[in-house]
């Protein structure tokens, strides 16, 4: 009997519609692992008609979580997708670099948390 998951106070999507009697509701503790793909496309609610955006999250051992979000959440989750990738990308080129020129392990480790602890305070508002 497919189940309905809650993660993050919001319903995932089930293929089949099926009366509340026949759903089982269950808390997930968080699980780390990798992910092997994600997937997004455009729908409207089956009862609401509300625009809503679904999100297949596949891991790598192919277990699948399937959620659905509303078109503001996704446009602000994609900007944290592309900040962050960059914020990725720009420590690895600082990394690279440092060991390139020869720093040593623990003065890169002290360079990384200055930029994160510089990266926090700017999006706490204390500025640079």
């Amino acid at each position: 009997m497919p189940e309905l998951l809650v993660l993050g106070g919001r319903g995932v999507l089930v293929r089949e519609r099926l009366p509340p009697s026949r759903l089982r509701v269950r808390s997930m503790s968080p699980t780390i692992g990798d992910l092997a793909g994600v997937e997004v496309e455009h729908l409207l609610g089956l009862v609401s008609r509300a625009p809503l955006v679904k999100v297949r999250a596949i891991a790598d051992d192919r277990s699948v979580l399937v959620g659905q979000i509303d078109p503001a959440d996704a446009r602000r989750i994609a900007g944290h997708l592309l900040e962050a990738a960059a914020r990725a990308e720009y420590e690895h080129d600082l990394f690279t670099e440092a060991v390139r020129i020869g720093m040593d392990d623990e003065a890169i480790g002290v360079l990384l948390a200055m930029v994160r602890t510089g990266e926090r305070r700017r999006h706490e508002g204390g500025g640079s």
